[in-house]
């Protein structure tokens, strides 16, 4: 009885800790896929299991930005909160049909993320992510959007979101 517990629990430890290793393997084209399909599909589910793919700076972002949210939702009750529709991974809501990793930089620390539809060449997208090293593993550190030529980012959206509009 005391082998079968054994086994099992380095069945269990060589499980658990299989995913992890596999991270600190990864190179930059296999964790951009990863996350393309981890979150393409923009569910709930999908941000969650996305989260496993990011930096601690990044998640306490995304926590920060989630609790202003839920505090802006308790006081607008009848409006939609800044996340309504979740964490924006991508520059536009619209789910694509194919997500792939696209070029990866000469310094591996950014990768292009290519949104396509193959019925709708005109709407595909590229977003980047940015590539950091923390504790020997690659995960993502932000999400540069390309919809202004790669000028904003979900680390900015996150920071900037709850600001007062400007004035014109």
């Amino acid at each position: 009885m005391t082998k079968i517990f054994s086994v099992l629990a380095l069945c269990v430890a060589a499980a658990v800790s299989a995913p992890c290793a596999h991270a600190a393997d990864m190179t930059p084209q296999e964790l951009a896929q990863k996350f393309c399909d981890l979150h393409k599909d923009g569910t709930v589910e999908a941000e969650k299991a996305t989260m496993v793919l990011l930096t601690p700076s990044l998640k306490a972002a995304m926590e920060e930005g989630e609790k202003k949210s839920a505090e802006w939702q308790a006081a607008h009750p009848d409006e939609k909160p800044p996340l309504g529709d979740g964490v924006p991974f991508q520059s536009y809501t619209d789910v694509a049909p194919e997500c792939v990793a696209g070029k990866v930089s000469a310094d591996g620390t950014e990768v292009d993320i290519e949104y396509r539809f193959p019925d709708q060449p005109d709407a595909n997208w590229t977003d980047r992510i940015r590539i950091a090293t923390v504790d020997g593993k690659l995960l993502i550190d932000d999400v540069i959007y390309g919809v202004n030529d790669f000028q904003d980012s979900l680390r900015d959206s996150l920071a900037t979101m709850f600001d007062p509009p400007e004035l014109e």
